[in-house]
């Protein structure tokens, strides 16, 4: 170990992600439906109408975790999962 090993700031993760897997498989779901077909005028998502519609429908889907997103709620995400829009 020594000096130099105690000096690096070691990644670490104080609490564990509420988020889970599941968690992010419905939103990715949600995002590669189209709009249209949950009832919005829209033809694609912008990730602000995404993230209002995984706010107000996360408790009922069975995802609590959603109803208040992290900061960016589906920006980082969305680019991690490699989306493009249809």
């Amino acid at each position: 170990m020594g000096v130099e090993a105690g000096l690096k700031d070691a990644f670490h993760r104080p609490k564990e992600p509420v988020i889970t897997t599941a968690d992010k498989a419905w939103v990715v779901h949600l995002a590669c439906t189209k709009p249209k077909d949950l009832g919005y005028a829209a033809e694609l998502w912008t990730r602000r109408a995404l993230a209002a519609h995984v706010r107000q429908h996360a408790a009922s889907a069975g995802h609590p975790s959603w109803r208040v997103p992290p900061k960016p709620p589906c920006k980082g995400f969305s680019r991690r999962q490699q989306l493009q829009p249809q």
